[in-house]
């Protein structure tokens, strides 16, 4: 395809989303510039990826405006290339952080560079997607990626999102009823899910479905963020207000053509790679579809070797492929939950528990709460996990469900004397007990060895040793 040509999906390249401007004239010049300018965007879009580097041009391009989070950014954008994977399982992205440390802007940064067609950040009701996908009206498509910010899953929610991603390449037949008919109702295959959670957005069938990408909450990047957000505020004569920055427009006509076709993506290291963790399969599966989401973002740098028996074109991955997701891989292990499905703030009692010099291991919540200074309730439900609602009503997941070494280990008395008062007598003194309370305390204990080879990270993937890979690394 040459710089001229039309995007490969048959659609006239939009102006308004590529311009995304308000305040265009209708002169002939202006029109002129106009289309020289998307002309210049498209033949910018197909040399970067005919020949660039496009999955860092959508890294770079995301740091232009959001300061850190380089591994969130990386696994979005490996979700945005899954839905064109022909072969693979999909890509979903759980993204969490405090509350204010910018998770909601690091996901509405990335999901600028998607065309409006491909992005579907709107709040819905449960069985809304269901309907959805019997209306061209309504957007939802193959392809397209949904953003969830911050809400709380119901349980009907939660469960539209566990079948949606496990029958992925199908998409997801309901039926209902009607002004008393049947209906039935589709939605689409190739969905991809960001959910921005502050905490846990469901059980563990649903947490082993999803990426688990952590924002930065470090001193120095909210400084640096700081920073940032200032300078939006002065030299604006060097800055585009009505419309989106040139890089952005660029990264739309990119996921344009990544979206436009499927592919199927021969991996030569499949069955030469070994999993520290090798009882996890979901996240054997998650680490062949980041391999297969990198090289489909460079479809066009990489080796067509031939078709399936239905006719889908098949490239090849490269030893690139391969290095970028054991890097995102190894990053979500040393910065993320996905080894053991753990929260940021259960990672937290568990750097307190080794930290602490326990006495047999006991220990209580009042305990870790002093320690990393959070509230009682916090680390109450880290350890315990949280109440479910509903039928399903209990406890889910924490740190007594996800790990072997910390147990409940029952009730001990606790004591409270208070001598307050003292009374002169004459010479003597009398002390008079003025309150004494006690109670059962809930304690637990640790096997501190144990918890830390646990935890440990050992190289999480790697190659059987002499593999060689062959053609372009």
């Amino acid at each position: 395809m040459n710089g001229t040509e039309a995007p490969p999906s048959g659609q006239p390249f939009n102006l308004s989303d590529a311009m995304r401007c308000d305040n265009l004239t209708t002169s002939d010049e202006a029109a002129a510039a106009t289309v020289r300018e998307i002309e210049s965007i498209e033949r910018e879009a197909d040399r970067i990826l005919r020949e660039g580097e496009p999955f860092d041009f959508f890294c770079r391009t995301f740091s232009l405006d959001h300061e850190g989070d380089r591994t969130a950014a990386r696994c979005m954008a490996m979700v945005f290339a899954s839905s064109s994977v022909a072969n693979g399982d999909g890509l979903h992205c759980y993204l969490s952080g405090s509350s204010g440390r910018g998770k909601s802007h690091a996901a509405e940064t990335m999901f600028r560079q998607l065309p409006d067609e491909y992005r579907y950040d709107r709040a819905f009701s449960d069985k809304y997607l269901f309907y959805a996908g019997n209306s061209a009206e309504s957007g939802l498509k193959p392809g397209v990626v949904i953003l969830l910010d911050d809400q709380t899953l119901s349980e009907a929610v939660e469960e539209v999102f566990k079948v949606a991603v496990s029958k992925f390449s199908d998409g997801v037949v309901y039926g209902t009823v009607f002004s008393q008919k049947p209906v039935t109702l589709k939605m689409p295959p190739r969905i991809a899910w960001v959910l921005l959670k502050v905490d846990d957005p469901g059980d563990d069938q649903a947490m082993n479905r999803l990426i688990q990408a952590r924002i930065q909450e470090t001193e120095e990047k909210v400084r640096d963020s700081a920073k940032k957000i200032q300078e939006k505020y002065r030299n604006l004569e060097r800055r585009n207000i009505g419309c989106d920055r040139r890089e952005i427009r660029i990264c739309r006509a990119m996921w344009t053509r990544i979206k436009s076709e499927c592919v199927a993506v021969e991996v030569p290291c499949a069955g030469h790679v070994i999993f520290a963790d090798f009882e996890n399969l979901r996240n054997h599966e998650l680490f062949f579809n980041l391999i297969m989401a990198h090289a489909v973002i460079h479809r066009r740098q990489r080796e067509e070797i031939g078709r399936t028996e239905d006719d889908i074109p098949i490239i090849q991955a490269i030893e690139a492929d391969y290095k970028e997701a054991k890097l995102i891989f190894e990053s979500l292990h040393s910065f993320g939950g996905q080894q053991h499905n753990t929260l940021t703030n259960e990672d937290r009692v568990i750097k307190s528990l080794i930290d602490l010099d326990l006495v047999d291991g006991i220990f209580t919540v009042r305990q870790v709460a002093e320690s990393i200074k959070l509230s009682h309730k916090t680390v109450h439900r880290a350890i315990n996990g949280r109440e479910s609602s509903g039928k399903s009503r209990g406890s889910m997941g924490g740190l007594l469900e996800k790990c072997p070494y910390i147990q409940s280990a029952g009730k001990r008395g606790r004591y409270e004397l208070e001598t307050g008062v003292e009374y002169i007598r004459g010479e003597g003194r009398n002390s008079e007990i003025i309150r004494k309370e006690s109670f059962n305390e809930i304690i637990y204990k640790v096997d501190i060895p144990g918890l830390k080879d646990w935890k440990n990270q050992e190289e999480p993937v790697k190659l059987t040793p002499g593999f060689k890979w062959e053609g372009r690394s």
